[in-house]
């Protein structure tokens, strides 16, 4: 077990420069702002940051999360985040809870707004998901707005931008 905590990125509004709205996707020119992130946080606890992909979450194939899958059960750290865009966070978490290694907890976090964006949701977001990470037990969650969310109990409120746990 590693004391070190493995956040791979994938895309996402989180890593974008901007939304296109003509083509209604994250437009990437460089690469995950991850770093930019933990810097300004003044993260002190070892992590190992993992760029993946950079793709807007409408592109997320079964392919891609089956590397995400590969990548979480072959890493050597436990506590694992992975960054992703929020249009289908959730779907990625379904695919991920059920067949993730029993020893790992794993955490999906994206934001709303891009983190070199003001008023951006980013910082928050990741800073709540490595404090969780910390504290939960082994399985497969999403961190977004402040709450925690195990991966069977999850959607995304398009039109409030926010997540939830599933209605009966």
């Amino acid at each position: 077990m590693s004391d070190s905590i493995r956040i791979i990125t994938t895309g996402g509004t989180i890593d974008s420069e901007l939304y296109d709205s003509l083509i209604k996707k994250s437009v990437f020119t460089r690469g995950s702002y991850m770093p930019d992130i933990l810097n300004q946080a003044r993260v002190q606890i070892p992590i190992n940051v993992e760029e993946l992909m950079q793709k807007d979450s409408l592109d997320i194939t079964e392919a891609d999360r089956g590397l995400m899958l590969e990548r979480c059960n072959s890493c050597q750290e436990d506590r694992i985040i992975i960054t992703h865009g929020t249009a289908t966070m959730a779907e990625t978490s379904k695919y991920l809870g059920p067949k993730i290694q029993h020893n790992k907890a794993i955490i999906l976090v994206g934001s709303m707004v891009q983190f070199s964006q003001p008023n951006s949701d980013a910082s928050f977001n990741v800073g709540f998901a490595i404090g969780a990470l910390l504290r939960v037990d082994s399985g497969v969650y999403v961190a977004m707005n402040g709450d925690l969310f195990p991966w069977d109990n999850v959607q995304e409120d398009k039109e409030h931008q926010i997540f939830e746990r599933e209605r009966e």
